[in-house]
Parts: structure tokens; C-alpha cells; sequence
């Protein structure tokens, strides 16, 4: 080494010193990414179906949202204790709502999910299409504070269409659905126009897009 400048052979320890450290980063860049797939293999994967009315009267609707769990291929069982499911509307004026789930022993905020088992349907909105002294003729969100310990049907929601998603948590986990559509008949109307539906982005956009050439037309 002459003039404090490394040598040669300095030179070249170092270069393979870097190249090594690199490798070495690289590897553990790859094992922490398949760590990741692995966990969320092992957590498995939370489904949301498409809504279903369960009412079972002429003159009521209300709307639910089915939740299972799946593992890869189907081969164990795997089981989330205290789950928990948060519904959020597009609209942040709308807020939030902590979602409970009715059950054999009574109104639940939490619940447990099994893999290749029925799926645990969330009680979403309810409306009655005539006066009666139980349920709302207006359109209400039946959140757990609506359910226990007695049912105060009070969160309504105006006429129009209603925008939201749901998401459940499990440990640190934590799984977002789809878009959902709730559309709120306007007051006096049946329930014959009260659901809920997927949200289809690309069939939306084709929609706008079909709506904006028949005006360029």
C-alpha cells in the first residue's frame, strides 16, 4: 500500500466482500418473502360471498353477507377464534360500524371461522316494507350495537345507492371484501328495489363509457 491507497489484492478482498454481502441480502430478501407466502398460506384465505336475504317475511328484507375461510387445496383444517368484522362505507360521513353476528346463544361481536365449514353470515341492513311495532320502514345498518342486548334498530340510512366494504380481523391479520352496493328505496316504496349487490368496477366503467359515446353520439 503505497500513499495510504489500498492495494491490489486490498482491492479485490473488498470486491468479493461486497459481492458476498450482496448474495447474503439477497438470500434473506427471498426467505422473508417466502415467509410471507408461507404465513398467509398457513392463515389461510377469508372469502365474501354475495349477499342473501334471510328475512323469511312478506314484509321484511334483510340482508346478509356469507364468510368463510379456505386453506390451499383443502388440505387441514384451520380454525380463527375471535374474529371480528368492521363495515365501512365509501362515504366517510357514513362512518364505521362494528358488525356482530347472530348465533344459537344470542348476538355476538366476535365469532370463530373453520376452514371447509358453513360460512358465518354477517347481518348487514334490514328494512320493512310496511308499518309494524319490531322493524323500521326506513333502511337500517344492523350493526352489534343494533343486536345486543336487544335489538334498537337506530343507524338508518337516506334513499339512494350506498357505497361499502367489510373488513375482518383476526390476531394481526386482517382481510378487506370486495365492494358492495346497498340501494335504498325511497320512502313509501316496497322492498322490491332493497338489496345489496357486487360492485363491478369494469362493468361500471363499460357502463360510463357506454353512457359518454351515446352523448358524443
Amino acid at each position: 500500500m503505497a500513499n495510504g491507497s489500498p492495494s491490489i489484492a486490498d482491492t479485490d478482498w473488498l470486491d468479493v466482500f461486497d459481492d458476498t454481502l450482496s448474495n447474503w441480502e439477497s438470500r434473506i430478501r427471498r426467505a422473508k418473502r417466502a415467509l410471507g407466502f408461507a404465513r398467509k398460506a398457513l392463515r389461510g384465505r377469508v372469502h365474501f360471498g354475495s349477499p342473501q336475504e334471510l328475512a323469511g317475511e312478506p314484509f321484511l328484507s334483510w340482508w346478509h353477507i356469507p364468510v368463510s375461510l379456505s386453506v390451499p387445496g383443502g388440505m387441514w383444517s384451520r380454525t380463527h377464534r375471535e374474529c371480528s368484522v368492521t363495515l365501512m362505507f365509501h362515504d366517510k360521513r357514513r362512518g364505521r360500524f362494528a358488525m356482530g353476528v347472530s348465533l344459537e346463544e344470542g348476538a355476538r361481536r366476535s365469532f370463530t371461522l373453520v376452514s371447509a365449514k358453513e360460512p358465518v353470515m354477517i347481518p348487514v341492513a334490514l328494512r320493512a316494507s310496511q308499518a309494524n311495532p319490531t322493524f323500521p320502514t326506513e333502511c337500517v345498518v344492523t350493526d352489534h350495537a343494533s343486536l345486543f342486548p336487544q335489538w334498537n334498530f337506530s343507524k338508518t340510512l337516506p334513499a339512494g345507492e350506498h357505497e361499502f366494504r367489510l373488513v375482518l380481523e383476526w390476531s394481526d391479520a386482517r382481510w378487506t371484501s370486495p365492494s358492495y352496493v346497498l340501494t335504498v328505496p325511497g320512502p313509501g316504496m316496497d322492498n322490491g328495489h332493497f338489496r345489496i349487490t357486487r360492485y363491478d368496477k369494469e362493468q361500471a366503467w363499460a357502463g360510463r363509457l357506454a353512457l359518454l359515446r351515446q352523448h358524443a353520439g
